[in-house]
């Protein structure tokens, strides 16, 4: 399970045209010099250490600085022991910490009826949504938009926006991702919380992917928001994840 979790994350690393993919035995990274965003330049699997490492990460250093952009590492299950330990030395700070979790498709027991969810391809309206639930600044706002655009000509995503009496209320996403279906970005607002919205919108992309013949569901889970709520829907917890951010300059 761990295996197909770590497949679907790196293949959840957003890509845009000039983004640089370095995928190696032991190594996956993305470089993409049109973004300042860490999800666009990140690393998310190093089987690297000592000497080798500290090379590498100077490396990034070098480029992160030339291009002007954020750097973001996932320590994930397949890493070496001690790598955020080494991240920090290097100028890392502590991220978000998430909870990788996996479950089969089979439907959930209810959903409140009173949520709509549906299959959206504007791009405006759920990443206007999107930024309204997380708070974002503008820019990753437009960011959301782009990256949609581009996903949806590519037929790897589908995009899911929920309704509470006629009023967007949260946005979602899943990528069919090698070997299950990824669930990713359950954003909604804060009005809306407690009321099942996320819950739907999970038991939504169940069935998208039962549609498709996909019988795994795999995700991170950030700890503070999700990660509580995933298990009382029949997700399995299967390892840890830890992000470490570096701004610009």
């Amino acid at each position: 399970m761990i295996s197909a979790l770590c497949a679907a994350f790196r293949a959840s690393a957003w890509r845009r045209p000039d983004t640089v993919v370095i995928d190696e035995e032991g190594w996956f990274e993305t470089r993409t010099p049109s973004s300042p965003f860490g999800n666009h330049n990140c690393v998310r699997l190093c089987g690297m250490s000592g000497a080798d490492l500290d090379a590498r990460i100077r490396d990034i250093a070098a480029w992160q600085a030339s291009a002007g952009v954020e750097s973001r590492w996932t320590v994930t299950p397949q890493c070496r022991p001690g790598l955020g330990e080494v991240l920090v030395r290097h100028g890392y700070g502590l991220g978000w910490g998430t909870l990788g979790m996996v479950r089969g498709v089979e439907p959930l027991e209810r959903s409140p009826p009173e949520v709509r969810v549906h299959v959206t391809t504007d791009c405006e309206r759920f990443a206007r949504c999107c930024g309204e639930a997380w708070d974002l600044e503008p820019g990753f706002v437009r960011s959301i938009a782009e990256d949609m655009s581009r996903y949806l000509s590519m037929g790897k995503m589908v995009y899911v926006i929920a309704t509470l009496d006629g009023v967007d209320v949260a946005t979602s996403h899943v990528l069919l991702a090698p070997g299950s279906g990824y669930l990713m970005g359950g954003a909604v607002l804060p009005s809306a919380r407690g009321r099942g919205v996320y819950r739907a919108m999970v038991d939504f992309r169940l069935g998208l992917l039962r549609e498709r013949g996909i019988d795994l569901c795999t995700v991170l889970a950030v700890k503070e928001t999700s990660a509580p709520i995933l298990p009382k829907l029949g997700f399995e917890v299967v390892g840890e994840f830890q992000d470490y951010l570096r701004s610009a300059g």
